[in-house]
């Protein structure tokens, strides 16, 4: 297993949207520290990186709950001087509403900035999304933004979650979006389970449901990464299975963790988050295991592989609750997650 990166994540701006699939199971109460010095930490950890040569260890950062702080040019301008990963582009979730003028000059602003692409995420059509993202008017929001960002020349990349409870809306929502330029890559496929997200199994779609999608929304999945767990439990056994190779330190910047990393050793941080990750795997199962003692056999639902991993882990746990969940991936805490 190698290092590959650190993500810091800073959560100190309210999201005017409170979608029910979040994939941050912390809530939605921001943080007290401020960008300036949430930003400071990540510039120790750059100058950190720069000294002990370790040019092969990524370091990102990434803002939240949503973009819409004052900041935000700086923090984009912060992001694309450094290098970090698609620097150019900026998810828009739960943002407040603009229209007409005011939309328009904020776009110009994300542009000027450096932006070139936006990312939008949708659950249905009309009030089935406003439904998800617990916000009145919010698709109808979402489809102006699209809209006057293909205007402004922007690119955009798109997330549509599958539902049981929309499935049957998603040919006109792919229909409205394709009558949009500017679409740069859509990703199709369901809720992850981690989250709020681990709440919505009942929405998780069978495979029996993608079957009956016309050919026009089907073409949209990558079934070979959504599968049933019978599936995935087969491809385990037979040895198919991808193996994790890579480490990311996955690092919120918040009260309770910022005292260290303005304080401690870098390497001696990501040392001590190394070592409980790895005694909290060896006492889990291997994967193979965990897939012969969880898997429903009956279950036609679709997962990816990841999710599956953790829904396993969680119901093992369930069954051994002494065992200590410090090193579990948990977006409220520093933690590891290997890819």
């Amino acid at each position: 297993m190698e290092d590959d990166g650190i993500l810091f994540s800073w959560n100190g701006t309210p999201c005017s949207c409170r979608c029910d699939h979040c994939l941050l199971a912390s809530g939605a109460r921001p943080c007290r520290v401020r960008y300036e010095d949430a930003k400071a930490v990540v510039e120790r950890f750059l100058s950190w990186r720069e000294d002990a040569d370790r040019s092969e260890l990524a370091v990102d950062f990434a803002a939240g709950y949503c973009v819409d702080f004052p900041q935000l040019p700086d923090y984009v301008q912060f992001r694309i001087q450094h290098g970090m990963q698609g620097a150019d582009a900026l998810q828009v979730g739960g943002i407040r509403k603009r229209s007409g003028a005011d939309l328009r000059t904020f776009l110009e602003e994300l542009a000027r900035a450096g932006i070139r692409r936006l990312g939008v995420s949708f659950h249905g059509i009309d009030e089935s999304h406003d439904r998800c993202t617990h916000r009145r008017g919010d698709f109808a929001f979402l489809m102006e933004l699209v809209r006057a960002s293909a205007d402004c020349g922007m690119r955009r990349f798109e997330t549509v979650f599958l539902r049981r409870s929309t499935l049957a809306e998603l040919p006109v929502l792919l229909a409205q979006l394709d009558a949009i330029p500017g679409v740069e890559s859509r990703h199709v496929g369901p809720i992850d389970y981690r989250g709020r997200g681990k709440l919505l199994e009942p929405e998780r779609p069978l495979l029996s449901d993608l079957s009956g999608l016309p050919a026009s929304a089907l073409g949209r999945l990558n079934r070979s990464n959504y599968r049933p767990e019978p599936e995935w439990a087969g491809i385990i056994a037979s040895g198919e299975a991808p193996e994790k190779t890579r480490r990311y330190y996955m690092i919120p910047i918040c009260e309770d963790t910022i005292p260290q990393l303005r304080a401690g050793q870098p390497e001696e941080l990501l040392s001590a988050l190394r070592k409980t990750d790895e005694a909290f795997r060896r006492r889990i199962p291997p994967l193979r295991d965990l897939a012969s003692r969880c898997c429903d056999r009956q279950s036609g639902r679709v997962y990816a592989l990841r999710d599956l991993e953790w829904k396993w882990t969680d119901a093992y746990l369930a069954e051994h609750p002494l065992i200590d969940t410090a090193g579990i991936f948990d977006d409220g805490k520093p933690c590891v997650l290997c890819k």
